[in-house]
């Protein structure tokens, strides 16, 4: 098996490697810099993680268990934009605005 090493992928940081002659492509980081220590650590570990699941017999072909932050479904990243609620007036965050306006004026 080859070593899994972090590489350059426009700034960003990118894990490839295969497993039974399947390619797998990660960003271990989301948003992590290629041109910063700990991000390339936190990558290496990540690495070392998946090497170690390999040789075990353990290695998720999701690549759920190796991502810092779970992929979030399309519905599940708009959910909270449309349910949330202020903890002041309990009204729905988009209509917070026009209700502290309506509020701030007949007083």
């Amino acid at each position: 098996m080859r070593e899994i090493k972090p590489i350059n992928h426009n700034g960003s940081i990118q894990l490839k490697f295969s497993v039974s002659g399947k390619r797998y492509s990660l960003n271990p980081i989301p948003g992590g810099d290629f041109n910063k220590p700990k991000d390339i650590s936190q990558a290496i570990a990540i690495a070392t993680k998946i090497s170690n699941d390999i040789l075990t017999g353990y290695f998720d072909t999701s690549l759920e268990r190796y991502r810092i932050v779970p992929k979030l479904s399309h519905q599940q990243t708009l959910s909270p934009l449309l349910c949330s609620t202020s903890g002041t007036l309990g009204l729905p965050l988009w209509r917070y605005p026009q209700q502290l306006r309506q509020t701030t004026t007949s007083v």
